[in-house]
C-alpha cells in the first residue's frame, strides 16, 4: 500500500528567507543561502526533510567542502542519497538504512574522483524515539520545551575537540584561525560516522540541524535562546533577522543550511 509522503529538499539553494511546513505530526522550517563568495558561485550546502507519516520524519543538512572541487555536488549527493531522489515517493522512509545510505553517499563522492567531500548531520524521529547521525562539523541538537539542550552532536574539527575537552571556550573556538579545519568528512578514505544511541523525544521538543555557516555567526547558547518561545515561525524569523545582521557585521561569511523540526502534540 502506498504512502503519501511529504518532503522538501533545498539543493544548493539561495533562499531569500525561511520556508515553513505545518504537517500533522511536525512543524518544520528550512533555510539555505550562499555565502559571500563571488557572484555566480554555487551554495555548497544542501538540506531537506521527508515525513511519510505523522509519527516519522527524517531531517538532514550537508556542507560540501569549500576549497575542494565539486563541493556543491558532494552535498547534493548526500541529501539525495539519504532522503531519496524524489521526496514525494510513495513508500515509507526506512530509517534502518540510514547508515548504509551514508556509506553509499560516501562512495558516490569518492567516485567523482575530484577530491570532493561533505559534512553531514541527519536525524530521524520515529514515534517517541530519535537518532542522530553525523560526519564532520555540521551540528545537530535536541532542545526541551524549556530551552535546555538534552543532546548535541560532536563536531569533528580541531576546535570541536578543543571545546569538547574543555581546552577552549566556544567563543574562542569561533574566532580561532583553525576554526575551518575539519577532521572528518564523507568522501575521504578515513571518514567515520557517529550515531547516537536511541533518544527519547517528546511533544514540544525541537530538533535543530545546521552547517557551520550558522555556528560561525552565533554560539549554540545564542541559537537556542530563539527557540524558547512557543511559536516556531516567530522563533525562526527572529533567528533569520539575526543571521542577516551577523553576516553584515562579519563581512565575509560561509554558505548556510538550517533545518528546524518541532514535534507536535498529535505525534
Amino acid at each position: 500500500m502506498g504512502v503519501n509522503t511529504k518532503g522538501i529538499k533545498k539543493i544548493n539553494s539561495d533562499m531569500s528567507r525561511p520556508e515553513y511546513f505545518n504537517l500533522s505530526g511536525f512543524e518544520l522550517a528550512v533555510y539555505s543561502s550562499k555565502g559571500s563568495r563571488p557572484k555566480g558561485e554555487k551554495n555548497e550546502d544542501s538540506c531537506g526533510f521527508i515525513s511519510p507519516s505523522p509519527s516519522q520524519v527524517a531531517v538532514i543538512v550537508s556542507d560540501g567542502l569549500g576549497g575542494h572541487n565539486l563541493g556543491d555536488q558532494a552535498s547534493k549527493i548526500v541529501v539525495n542519497t539519504v532522503l531519496g531522489r524524489n521526496t514525494n515517493r510513495r513508500r515509507p522512509f526506512n530509517s534502518a538504512q540510514v547508515v548504509s545510505k551514508m556509506e553509499k553517499a560516501h562512495q558516490r563522492i569518492i567516485d567523482l574522483k575530484a577530491d570532493a567531500g561533505a559534512t553531514v548531520v541527519a536525524a530521524v524521529v520515529e514515534g517517541n524515539s530519535l537518532w542522530f547521525y553525523s560526519v564532520g562539523d555540521s551540528l545537530g541538537f535536541l532542545m526541551s520545551k524549556k530551552g535546555e539542550i538534552s543532546y548535541k552532536t560532536f563536531e569533528h574539527s580541531v576546535v570541536g575537540f578543543a571545546t569538547e575537552s574543555g581546552l577552549m571556550a566556544e567563543k574562542e573556538a569561533q574566532q580561532h584561525d583553525q576554526s575551518n579545519i575539519i577532521l572528518n568528512a564523507l568522501g575521504f578514505s578515513d571518514s567515520r560516522m557517529e550515531s547516537s544511541f536511541k533518544l527519547a523525544v517528546k511533544a514540544g521538543e525541537t530538533l535543530i540541524l545546521c552547517t557551520d555557516g550558522l555556528t560561525e555567526l552565533l554560539l549554540v547558547d545564542e541559537i537556542r535562546e530563539y527557540f524558547k518561545q512557543e511559536n516556531l515561525q516567530e522563533s525562526v524569523d527572529s533567528l533569520f533577522e539575526q543571521i542577516k545582521v551577523s553576516r553584515e557585521k562579519k563581512g565575509v561569511f560561509d554558505d548556510l543550511a538550517l533545518v528546524v523540526c518541532r514535534v507536535k502534540d498529535s505525534q
